[in-house]
């Protein structure tokens, strides 16, 4: 299972999907793809200030403001987890 916890000023994203062997899992390959370009996205398009720490099955990124841009790539991952989970049963949301 996939653990997402989202609040005000930060993402975290904890566990595996469990689904195939290590490395061939498409719901976790699919978050990670998604998850690594937000963390792109937020630094470079958005240019926001934003501090991450990446490791096998957890990603925590943090931020103290996101501009309109930010909060707008934040908002298109949510989305892209969402469809992750309706189409693969995979992600537990934490408040």
């Amino acid at each position: 299972m996939i653990y997402v916890t989202v609040k005000e000023n930060s993402l975290l994203i904890e566990g595996h999907a469990g689904r195939g062997a290590r490395g061939t899992s498409v719901p976790c390959a699919a978050v990670s793809a998604i998850t690594l370009t937000l963390i792109r996205g937020l630094s470079e398009v958005a240019e926001n200030d934003i501090q991450c720490q990446t490791e096998s099955g957890r990603v925590r990124i943090e931020w103290e403001y996101l501009n309109e841009v930010g909060k707008k790539l934040v908002d298109t991952w949510y989305l892209g987890i969402c469809a992750i989970q309706e189409m693969y049963q995979c992600i537990h949301f934490i408040s």
